[in-house]
């Protein structure tokens, strides 16, 4: 199996990934997300899925401590 060089877009998405993941979670980049997972190869697909999942699963870990941390109150349900 060789190694495949990543495309720069590939590339470019991991990085800013990395460096602001509030952008992947409020979904700036999901245009390129579906084009790299439209188009790229398997390699590509790979790479940007493992970080993308990690970056939802940390915003979702956050909004759920803000959550804990600070509820709102709940509603009565019977009213």
């Amino acid at each position: 199996m060789s190694i495949e060089e990543l495309h720069p877009v590939v590339e470019l998405f991991l990085r800013r990934a990395v460096s602001n993941p509030e952008e992947i979670a409020k979904k700036r980049w999901d245009w390129v997300l579906k084009s790299i997972l439209e188009s790229g190869s398997q390699a590509e697909q790979d790479a940007i899925l493992h970080i993308y999942k990690k970056t939802k699963l940390d915003e979702t870990h956050r909004k759920m401590m803000q959550e804990l941390l600070n509820p709102e109150p709940l509603q009565d349900l019977f009213t």
